[in-house]
């Protein structure tokens, strides 16, 4: 009913915005096709990926000027990797059998433009304090190069694929800043916001919503590489976020702080903009009365991480609290929140990943809570 509900104003093709596309457009579309089996979404996916493969630069080299293999639709940048999608590409030829939109020469530039990361030059291993990095990136490159192994069958991008997920578990697990390991990837506030860094005054943390992307990618990559280090990775970035994630939405309303959406309902959960064990509450305060009003538009996207970190536990007690989690989440698929069409890019951001989750949710393992 929220996915319906959404699509009344985002089913016409976006043919003057290409902001529409951001967080991949065509593939939530194909997935709530799969889901449903609603023509109306086959059909909107089909015209959304007919568009965005028009629009990619097919006639230049990836490290040109002109970004071969990136996206050029308007104002968007075709260096601005962000907009690179292969998964899609995947999709649509596994529902349609249409194969006369690619060819593995495409996907070749694609997948390289995510190599050389575009403008950002956000690449490679986490090894700096001060090194640029976002969890969108880092996710939606994952996702994207397994996506260009399922559609060649092509070696070097499944080395590439492996190559990431040891990016991320050396990221997670020894950080270069020193501090424990605690399941998130832990990165500068002030980096990740674009500013300039200060150590004195930075915050170490995450952003909950953006590493749902990193979460994506690592699940993708899981059935490919069936790397035994994924599993605990989702499991403890679902352990971070039920520590250091989600806001006390009750608590911090009692001291006069009430983030959320008014349509999301009493019962509408919400994460941290920026989450962090490393700093006073009242830090992470001032960032959320910035940046963070209702950021439970992203709530949404947030079961995948905890339908996902459900999935792999084991621990009784532990799964028996990401249950728990799932079902207060329910309480945020708020069908007068997804009447609002004043974040366009929204609607994909809400389904692309997140998709899955019923999948997830039916066929989790059951844990012996005696």
């Amino acid at each position: 009913a929220y996915f319906a509900r959404q699509f009344k104003w985002a089913a016409p093709l976006p043919v003057n915005d290409p902001i529409a596309f951001l967080f991949d457009r065509a593939s939530s579309l194909f997935k709530q096709y799969v889901r449903t089996g609603n023509p109306d979404y086959l059909r909107a996916a089909i015209a959304s990926h007919r568009l965005y493969m028009g629009k990619l630069v097919r006639d230049a080299e990836p490290d040109s000027p002109r970004c071969g293999g990136g996206w050029s639709f308007d104002a968007v940048n075709p260096c601005d990797v962000k907009f690179v999608y292969i998964e899609p590409i995947l999709l649509s030829l596994a529902l349609t059998g249409d194969d006369t939109l690619h060819d593995d020469a495409l996907i070749e530039k694609m997948a390289r433009q995510w190599d050389l990361g575009g403008w950002s030059g956000v690449r490679g291993a986490y090894r700096k304090l001060d090194q640029h990095f976002t969890e969108r990136n880092a996710g939606l490159g994952l996702v994207a190069l397994t996506s260009a192994y399922e559609l060649t069958g092509e070696q070097r991008y499944l080395d590439s694929v492996r190559k990431r997920v040891g990016w991320l578990s050396d990221h997670q697990a020894t950080n270069p800043d020193g501090l424990p390991a605690e399941g998130c990837w832990r990165h500068s506030w002030q980096i990740h916001e674009g500013n300039d860094y200060d150590p004195d005054t930075d915050i170490r943390g995450c952003s909950p919503w953006m590493s749902e992307n990193i979460i994506d990618g690592l699940w993708h990559a899981w059935h490919v590489t069936h790397d035994e280090r994924i599993p605990d990775m989702i499991t403890g970035f679902g352990q971070w976020l039920e520590r250091h994630g989600w806001i006390d939405t009750v608590a911090l309303k009692a001291e006069g702080y009430d983030w959320r959406n008014p349509c999301s309902g009493p019962d509408g959960q919400i994460v941290w903009y920026f989450g962090s064990s490393q700093v006073p509450r009242s830090r992470l305060i001032e960032v959320q009365e910035s940046e963070g009003w209702y950021s439970d538009a992203h709530t949404v996207q947030m079961a995948l991480p905890v339908a996902a970190a459900r999935y792999f536990e084991r621990d009784p007690e532990r799964a028996k609290a990401l249950d728990e989690r799932l079902d207060r989440i329910e309480n945020s698929y708020a069908v007068a929140c997804a009447a609002s069409s004043a974040t366009p890019r929204r609607f994909n951001w809400n389904h692309r990943g997140s998709g899955v989750v019923p999948w997830l949710r039916q066929n989790a393992p059951s844990v012996d809570r005696r």
